[in-house]
C-alpha cells in the first residue's frame, strides 16, 4: 500500500485594518482559498487541487492557520494562498511562513513564531515606554533650566538693584559729607 505524502503549510493572515476576527473558522478559510484556485487555475484546478486540502489549525487572536494538502500540488495552492486578497469581504495578505512533512513541525513553527512576536511586542513596548521616560525627563530637565535661568535672572536684578541702591546711597552720603565739609570750611572761614 503507498501512503499518500502530504505538505503542512503555516500560514499567517495579516489584516489590511490590523484587526481580529474572533467570527473567523476553518470553513471560512477553505472556501476562500477554494475561490482563490478557481479563479487562477480554473474548474480543473479546483478539482485536482482541493484533493487533499485541509485547515488543520486556526488560530483567530494570533491570526495563524496549519492547512495540509497533497505533495504534488504543494506549489499551486501555495500560490493560490499567497494570492488570496480577501477573506470573508474583509482585506488581507496571507504569508506563508513554513512548510513541512509534518504537523508537528509546524506546530513547533508556529509556537516559535508566536514567542518570537511576542518578543518583538514586548519590545516594541518597552522602547515606547523608554522613549516616553526620555521626554519626560528632558521635560523635567528643560522647566528646571527655565527656572534656574529666571531664577538667576532675578538674582541679577536683585544684585543691580542692591548695587544701584548702594551707590545711591554712597552718592547722597558723599554729598551730605561734602556738604558737611562745606559747612565746616565756611565756619572755619568766618572764624578767622
Amino acid at each position: 500500500m503507498v501512503r499518500i505524502k502530504q505538505r503542512y503549510l503555516l500560514v499567517e493572515i495579516i489584516w489590511k485594518d490590523a484587526g481580529v476576527d474572533k467570527k473567523l473558522n476553518s470553513q471560512i478559510i477553505f472556501n476562500s482559498i477554494r475561490q482563490s484556485i478557481q479563479y487562477h487555475f480554473g474548474e480543473f484546478g479546483n478539482a485536482k487541487y482541493l484533493e487533499r486540502l485541509a485547515i488543520k489549525y486556526l488560530s483567530p487572536l494570533k491570526n495563524l492557520t496549519i492547512i495540509r494538502c497533497a505533495r504534488k500540488n504543494l506549489r499551486e495552492v501555495w500560490s493560490s494562498i499567497t494570492f488570496l486578497r480577501q477573506i470573508n469581504t474583509r482585506e488581507c495578505i496571507c504569508r506563508v511562513l513554513h512548510t513541512s512533512g509534518t504537523i508537528l513541525s509546524c506546530q513547533k513553527q508556529a509556537i516559535k513564531y508566536s514567542e518570537d512576536s511576542l518578543l518583538i511586542t514586548t519590545m516594541k513596548l518597552l522602547f515606547i515606554q523608554n522613549q516616553n521616560q526620555n521626554q519626560n525627563q528632558n521635560q523635567n530637565q528643560n522647566k528646571n533650566q527655565i527656572e534656574n535661568e529666571n531664577q538667576n535672572e532675578n538674582q541679577n536684578e536683585n544684585q543691580n538693584q542692591n548695587q544701584n541702591q548702594n551707590q545711591n546711597q554712597n552718592q547722597i552720603e558723599n554729598q551730605i559729607e561734602n556738604q558737611n565739609q562745606n559747612q565746616n570750611q565756611n565756619q572755619n572761614q568766618n572764624q578767622n
